[in-house]
């Protein structure tokens, strides 16, 4: 009989093979669950498209996700000094080092003064809406494996329009 100290666990950068494992080796030796993971993700750093998120999805994780404005590059501040997160820890977190980056942060700044917001409401909408597209993709497969002939609805849309498509949208 275990001692039961840990009743759910969450794997933080992890990559997905890892997290996979120890799903696996948790399960079969009947310890505390995994429940989650914790990856950045934002416009600017969107690694976790290709396997962390439809891994946790498809394992059923939990996913918190870190650093939506990408270190302060989306908001643009940077554009305008380098004081802040770049200056204060004496370490780089995301600069405009790419043109794809810049794309990013120039379609940021662009929607927010098309739509009145601040460019920092415009990366935490876009990374709000892709968590509700998950969780409503996560529901349709839930409903789906209970009852074949249920339905779900699908995630409310934002009102940022153009933004999925000119930021790269995956899906």
């Amino acid at each position: 009989m275990s001692v039961g100290k840990i009743h759910h666990a969450a794997l933080s950068n992890f990559p997905a093979w890892r997290v996979s494992r120890a799903v696996t080796l948790a399960d079969l030796k009947n310890w505390a669950p995994i429940v989650g993971v914790q990856h950045e993700y934002s416009l600017v750093e969107r690694t976790a498209d290709r396997e962390l998120l439809p891994m946790a999805e498809s394992l059923g994780l939990g996913a918190a996700l870190w650093s939506p404005l990408g270190g302060g590059l989306l908001t643009g501040k940077y554009r305008r000094s380098a004081e802040g997160r770049l200056s204060d820890l004496g370490m780089v977190i995301h600069t405009e080092s790419t043109g794809q980056k810049t794309a990013v942060v120039d379609t940021a700044l662009a929607i927010a003064e098309e739509t009145g917001v601040t460019p920092a409401q415009v990366a935490v909408a876009w990374v709000r809406e892709r968590a509700a597209r998950s969780v409503a993709r996560s529901s349709q497969s839930s409903a789906r494996a209970v009852s074949p002939s249920s339905t779900a609805t699908s995630a409310p849309s934002t009102s940022l329009g153009r933004a999925g498509g000119l930021m790269g949208e995956r899906g």
